[in-house]
C-alpha cells in the first residue's frame, strides 16, 4: 500500500520521531494509564481507570450519537483524533498479551478504542499467552474475540488461543516482520565494528542478554544472580577455550541506562565476573536496527536472549544458540528446526550451554546451508502479514 499514511504510538516519541522521519511516518505518544500515589488499592484503581472510562464514553458518544465530545478526550485529543481518522488500527506489540489480568488489560485498552468507534483492529504478528489466572484468560478472550484479524509469529500462541476459546476472528500463523528487515551492507557493518576495535580476523561470537525478572520464581534476585554467573562462565569458556572474541550487541538501549531495560546493564554485570576481560567487547552505541542486524551478520556464532536479536542472526544465516525466556523463543526456533539449540533461562546451566555451543560450531556449515534454504519461506510468511491487512481493508470498502 504505497500511499498509506502511518502513525506510530510510541513511549519514546522524541527518539522515534527522528528515526522514523526518513520514512514519512508520524509519531505520537502512546495511551497510558495515569499514575497514582494513592495507598488504597480502590482509590488507585479508580485513578488509573478514570481516563479509560472517559475515553469509553467519548467512543460511545462518537459512534452512537455522532457527537465528538472533546472534553472527554482529555489530554489525548490529538491521539484519539488519529483513531477517528484511521482506516485500521494495527497492534505490532510483539508480546504484550500474556501474564496477569492487570498487564493484559493495560495493553489491550490501548489497542481497542478503535473498535469502540467501529474501526477494524488487527493483532499483527504477536506472541500471545500464557495466562496466570482465569480472569486474565477472560479479559484476553473478551477483547481478542472482537479483533478483526489475528496473526501470530509462532504456533505455540495459537494453542494458547484455542485453549481460552478465542475463535471468532481469523487466526493465521505467519512470521515475525524482523525477518524482512534489510541490514546495512557487510562493508558498513565491518566499518562499525572496526570503530569499536573489533578484530574480525579472529573468531567473533555475538552475545545479547536482557534483564529478566523471573516472574514465576520465588526468589527472582537469586535466580538473576545464577543467570549472570552462568553466562560469565560461558563467556570465559568462549574467550579462553575457543580463542574467540565475545562481542556484546545490545538491542534495547535507553538514554538513561534504565537498569531493567538497557541491555548494557546486564553486560556490565557479566563483565565484572569474567576473568579474561580483554576478550569481552561491549558495543556501547545506540545502533539502528539495520546496523544491529548487519553487525550480527558478521559474527561466526550468535548467542541471544532478545528474540529479535536471534531473528537478526538467523535471517543473516548465523548459527544461533537462543536463551528462551518466553515460549516465543522456542516457537520461532522450532519453525526453523532449530529448537534443540534453545536453553531455557529458568534452568540455565553452564554445561548445557557449552554442549549446544560446541554442537553448533561443529555443524556450522550445515546449519548455514539449512538457514539459507529455510529463511526465504519465513520471509514470505512475514510479508503475508501486510498482505492480510491490505485484503481486510479492501473487503471493508
Amino acid at each position: 500500500m504505497p500511499d498509506a499514511e502511518i502513525t506510530i504510538l510510541s513511549y519514546t516519541t522524541e527518539v522515534d520521531s527522528l528515526k522514523f522521519e526518513k520514512y514519512g511516518i508520524k509519531v505520537l505518544p502512546g495511551l497510558r494509564f495515569s499514575q497514582s500515589n494513592h495507598k488504597w488499592k480502590i482509590a488507585k484503581g479508580i485513578t488509573m481507570l478514570n481516563p479509560w472510562l472517559r475515553r469509553g464514553l467519548w467512543a460511545i458518544s462518537y459512534r452512537l450519537l455522532k457527537r465528538d465530545i472533546r472534553w472527554l478526550k482529555g489530554n489525548e485529543v490529538q491521539i484519539l483524533n488519529k483513531y477517528t481518522e484511521s482506516d485500521v488500527i494495527v497492534s505490532c506489540g510483539g508480546e504484550v498479551i500474556w501474564g496477569n489480568a492487570d498487564y493484559i488489560l493495560f495493553n489491550l485498552l490501548e489497542i481497542f478504542p478503535g473498535k469502540l468507534i467501529n474501526k477494524p483492529v488487527i493483532i499483527y504478528a504477536h506472541s500471545i499467552g500464557s495466562f496466570n489466572s482465569k480472569l486474565a484468560e477472560l479479559i484476553a478472550r473478551l477483547f481478542l474475540n472482537r479483533a478483526d484479524l489475528i496473526t501470530l509469529r509462532e504456533s505455540i500462541s495459537e494453542e494458547y488461543l484455542q485453549a481460552i476459546k478465542v475463535n471468532r476472528p481469523p487466526i493465521i500463523v505467519t512470521a515475525d516482520p524482523a525477518f524482512l528487515l534489510q541490514p546495512v551492507s557487510s562493508q558498513t557493518a565491518k566499518a562499525l565494528l572496526a570503530e569499536e576495535r573489533i578484530d574480525l580476523k579472529k573468531m567473533s561470537i555475538g552475545l545479547n542478554l536482557r534483564h529478566w525478572s523471573f516472574p514465576e520464581t520465588v526468589n527472582p534476585q537469586a535466580k538473576h544472580k545464577v543467570y549472570v554467573k552462568n553466562i560469565s562462565k560461558v563467556a570465559d569458556y568462549i574467550i579462553n577455550k575457543l580463542n574467540a572474541t565475545l562481542v556484546f550487541v545490545p538491542e534495547v538501549v535507553f538514554p538513561d541506562n534504565t537498569e531493567f531495560e538497557d541491555d548494557r546493564a546486564v553486560a556490565q554485570e557479566v563483565f565484572q565476573l569474567i576473568n579474561n576481560k580483554e576478550g569481552f567487547k561491549i558495543l556501547t552505541k545506540d545502533y539502528s536496527p539495520e546496523e544491529i542486524k548487519g553487525i550480527i551478520g558478521e559474527m561466526d556464532l550468535f548467542i541471544g536472549t532478545r528474540m529479535h536479536s536471534n531473528i537478526f542472526a538467523l535471517s543473516m544465516y548465523v548459527p544461533t544458540v537462543a536463551i528462551g525466556y518466553r515460549h516465543k523463543t522456542k516457537g520461532i526456533m522450532e519453525m526453523l528446526q532449530m529448537g534443540k539449540y534453545v536453553c531455557q533461562i529458568d534452568n540455565l546451566e553452564f554445561e548445557d550451554m557449552v554442549q549446544k555451543i560446541e554442537e553448533v560450531l561443529a555443524n556450522r556449515e550445515n546449519i548455514q546451508r539449512h538457514l539459507k534454504a529455510a529463511i526465504p519461506s519465513l520471509q514470505k510468511r512475514a510479508l503475508y502479514n501486510a498482505e492480510l491487512v491490505k485484503d481486510l481493508l479492501q473487503t471493508r470498502k
